[in-house]
């Protein structure tokens, strides 16, 4: 009889450990064209090296947030309590720079956050990557997955280049490195405390048919990077406004994180690609501060008399097909926020020059509501 107590209960262990069990792999990222050189992550659990992930290349195709290409060590199954990095990248002298350091890791959240997993759309989940994000001026941060579970500054260890370089010229070369800086200046504090998300919507309409709406993605001040697909975006005739539907929010009776698709980061930078006839039309729309606290102020429903708020950027294109306005919509309310005008957009076939195209714009809102 005590054999088999003991038979039982080494099985129940074994079982709860197999259960729990998470593999998990190392992974990069770096805020969009704000270029990272040479990356190397390492993680440690009591002093010890049990995961690593580094490349020779440069990181930040992909965004920040977003797992980059790099080599990694394989599946790890211990939780790391600590991290070190050390990587090349920019200062807010757009001087390239050695930053190393490391820290500390909630190793208890960690386990946690893989052993509970999330809920997306309806279905359970598992979280895959421990993320750390470099950033410029030794600005890091990690997730597990799209969780945030660490922010935290390294030193910087030397200056190696005074100006914006690729490694092997792989991916971004110089020109548009330093085009997208210009727009884009280097804001240290923009990466030391973590970014709000809101409810946006994006929509598209045109006066002519033969525009088609072909490709948009959006930027955050911190350099993520999403494409917005086809489905994603809503669309209406010309000079006809959205209905709003109230937006139900479901409690989360399992006590795990609930992945909110809906919400977004707001954005930056609006990169928008559509067809006209047989050519394709670019325009990279900056949306600034000002602009971006006018979208966020709550404004009086003239309709309801109630305060309400704006839910979606909408791309207006013109009869002529290279013409757009950028309008904010909510209820009961429309706003024209600029205009301008695209130009063509070259292929990577074609040497992808158009990739950092800014037209000039025309500011058509008030910086306030009045």
């Amino acid at each position: 009889m005590k054999y088999t107590t003991l038979l039982f209960f080494f099985f129940v262990i074994s079982c709860k450990n197999e259960v729990k069990e998470r593999e998990w792999s190392a992974a990069m990222s770096a805020p969009y064209s704000y270029r990272i050189d040479g990356p190397r992550v390492n993680y440690y659990l009591k002093g010890k090296l049990i995961n690593s992930t580094s490349t020779l290349t440069s990181i930040g195709d992909f965004g920040w947030g977003h797992p980059d290409s790099a080599r990694n060590s394989g599946y790890g199954i211990a939780f790391p309590d600590s991290i070190s990095v050390a990587y090349g990248g920019l200062n807010d002298r757009l001087q390239m720079c050695h930053y190393k350091g490391g820290a500390k890791l909630p190793v208890n959240r960690i386990k946690e956050l893989f052993y509970k997993g999330y809920v997306c759309d309806g279905k359970e989940d598992n979280f895959n990557y421990i993320t750390a994000g470099l950033a410029p001026g030794g600005r890091v941060c990690v997730w597990v997955d799209f969780v945030e579970i660490k922010r935290f500054k390294v030193n910087l260890v030397d200056v190696y280049s005074e100006e914006p370089i690729i490694f092997f010229g792989d991916s971004l070369d110089k020109l548009k490195v330093n085009e997208y800086l210009k727009h884009h200046p280097i804001d240290y504090s923009i990466w030391e405390k973590p970014e709000k998300k809101h409810d946006i919507d994006f929509g598209f309409t045109s006066e002519n048919e033969s525009v088609i709406s072909s490709a948009f993605w959006v930027i955050s001040n911190q350099g993520a990077r999403k494409i917005i697909y086809e489905q994603m975006i809503k669309k209406r005739e010309r000079n006809k406004s959205f209905n709003f539907d109230e937006v139900l929010k479901k409690e989360n009776e399992t006590n795990r994180i609930i992945l909110d698709n809906e919400s977004q980061f707001m954005p930056k930078e609006l990169q928008y690609v559509w067809r006209y006839g047989k050519d394709f039309y670019q325009a990279n729309i900056i949306l600034s501060k000002d602009i971006q606290g006018f979208f966020l102020e709550p404004y009086i429903n003239a309709e309801t008399g109630k305060s309400s708020n704006y839910q979606m950027i909408v791309l207006g294109i013109e009869n002529d097909g290279t013409h757009g306005t950028v309008y904010f919509e909510g209820p009961g309310k429309k706003e024209k926020i600029l205009s301008f005008k695209a130009g063509k957009y070259i292929s990577k076939e074609d040497g992808d020059t158009s990739e950092f195209y800014y037209p000039e714009i025309e500011y058509l809102f008030k910086k306030s509501n009045g």
